[in-house]
């Protein structure tokens, strides 16, 4: 089972992006996005359906611990 944050930094590497690009894509600062994958902050509404769309997955998949790839 993996958690919102495991699943972000895992998609991320998958897709071979860096946090830079994918906080630039959101429209938020690198560091914003270095707090959700640190578990830190969670994005709103909006910023996950941006994520969802970055990454090809829904928003289900990515807030639940028991959905896996």
């Amino acid at each position: 089972m993996e958690k919102f944050h495991e699943k972000l930094k895992m998609l991320r590497k998958k897709q071979g992006l860096t946090q830079k690009e994918v906080a630039e894509i959101c429209g938020v600062r690198q560091a914003v996005y270095a707090k959700w994958e640190n578990a830190k902050m969670k994005p709103i509404y909006e910023n996950l359906s941006m994520l969802a769309c970055i990454f090809d997955v829904s928003i289900d998949f990515l807030l639940s611990e028991y959905l896996e790839i």
